[in-house]
């Protein structure tokens, strides 16, 4: 990753960010294994954060906000303890 891919994914973010200013926290869920933070604002936005890894394994940050009333999260977790 190149340093100019990195400064434009932060201007990403900080723009994302910026929606964000003078809306109050209503609720914060962080998934199990620690990969994902979701923050629901007062406004009906969502803020959803997540590490996520390229195809070649390294990690990034990936951030995104968008309404909550046109995304459903609800996640399926299925554990599987070994094979039978």
């Amino acid at each position: 990753m190149s340093q100019a891919t990195t400064v434009q994914e932060l201007r990403r973010i900080a723009d994302s960010l910026e929606r964000l200013k003078g809306h109050s926290v209503q609720d914060v869920v962080v998934r199990a294994d620690r990969k994902q933070l979701k923050i629901a604002l007062d406004g009906g936005e969502t803020l959803l954060v997540s590490m996520v890894n390229e195809g070649d394994g390294t990690p990034k940050l990936d951030v995104d906000v968008f309404r909550s009333e046109t995304v459903d999260l609800t996640q399926l977790e299925v554990r599987f303890e070994g094979t039978p």
